[in-house]
This record gives C-alpha cells, structure tokens and sequence, in this order.
C-alpha cells in the first residue's frame, strides 16, 4: 500500500489484497481484545525489557545445557557449545533486524506514511516472533531425540511461549499478524539452515578425543 512501505522495498511487490486483510485481521483482532488490555500491556512491557531477554536467554541456554548433560556431554565443553549458542542468537537477531526489515521495508502499524529521508521503524519480520522461534528451533534441532522425547512438556511450554508472544505484538499494536507469521517462518528457517553446523561443533567438543585436549 502506498506510504507504507520503504521506496523500492520487497513489501511492495505484495498482493494489496493481501496487505488489506492482514490490515483487516489486526484490527480484529486488536477490537477483540480491546487494544490489549492490562494482560497485554504487561506481556508488552517485559518482553520488550532487555531484563527479561535476558531471562529468556539464560532460560534456553538452561535447558540445552541440562539436555547436553543428560546426553552425556562434558560440562567444560557444553558451556563452549551454549557460548556459540548465544552468539548464534546474537547474530540471528541482527540478521533480522538490519537484513530482513530492511529488504522487506514495512512500516509499523502506528507508523504514518513514508517521509524520505526518514528512517521509520520497520515492521517485518517481528524480531521477537524471529528470536524466539530461532532460540527454540535451534534447541531443538540440537538435541538427541531421546532428550527431545524426555523433555516434551519443557518444549511444549517453549512453543506457548513462542505463540503467546507472537499473538502480544499484535494485540498491542506492535506488529500485523503477517509480521508474525513471517518471523517465526524466518526464524525456524534460519535456525534449520545452521542447525547443522551447531550439531557439528557440538559433536566435536563432545567427543573424547577434544575433550581430552583440554586435560
């Protein structure tokens, strides 16, 4: 739609009709909530906290860590593995934020048109629909299917997290409900794509042999 996209972006090359009942869908859904209420409002306020990201950083990295030990990997070297972890993470979060937004160059729902020379808060992919379904994707892709199959309610709760902070940035006006969807596709891809490599250097600094070098 004219002036809600960056000039020359990907986000303009999307159907209008589509672009009109994602519209359409957010303002329903945030009439059916009433613009967020006090539940939203909060959910808004601590997972926009760098606090509370933290949290859930150190929340993920728990969880792998506790699943790394049960599959029999060396304490020294899963804290290596859930360093790359974070940095992963890291790196994923300035993919979407300074790549994806940039190409796709949609404007947030309480943005008004496109001034040029502006540099307008960007609308999609949501970063926190990417992160997190990244972080999750990632954990577990990085676990042993056994460890997957012990820890189901703990990835089951990890998936209400995703979808429950996902359906806030909507509710609260952040983002439309394409915005979502796109970050958590976007995430889980991305986190597919190198899934191979953190199974890599998580079976190398497991093996006995690099452990070894560290004695």
């Amino acid at each position: 739609m004219p002036g809600s996209t960056l000039p020359g972006s990907l986000w303009e090359k999307v159907p209008t009709a589509i672009v009109e009942a994602d519209t359409q869908l957010r303002t329903s859904i945030v009439s059916w909530t009433e613009y967020g209420g006090p539940v939203w409002k909060f959910i808004k306020v601590i997972t926009d906290s760098p606090v509370a990201l933290l949290f859930f950083g150190v929340l993920l990295i728990a969880l792998w860590v506790r699943a790394a030990r049960e599959d029999r990997r060396s304490s020294p070297w899963t804290a290596w593995v859930a360093a790359v972890y974070v940095v992963f993470l890291a790196a994923s979060d300035i993919f979407s934020h300074s790549v994806l937004k940039k190409l796709f160059g949609r404007l947030k729902p309480h943005v008004g048109p496109y001034v040029e020379g502006s540099s307008p808060p960007l609308s999609f992919p949501s970063n926190h629909a990417f992160n997190l379904a990244f972080a999750l994707v990632l954990v577990v892709a990085s676990c042993s299917p056994e460890t997957r199959e012990r820890h189901r309610s703990t990835l089951l709760l990890g998936v209400a997290l995703v979808l429950l902070v996902g359906f806030s940035r909507v509710v609260v006006g952040e983002h439309f409900p394409l915005d979502v969807l796109g970050g958590w596709l976007f995430g889980a891809i991305v986190a597919g794509l190198l899934a191979p490599l953190f199974r890599f250097l998580t079976r190398i600094w497991a093996s006995p042999e690099y452990r070894s070098k560290g004695k």
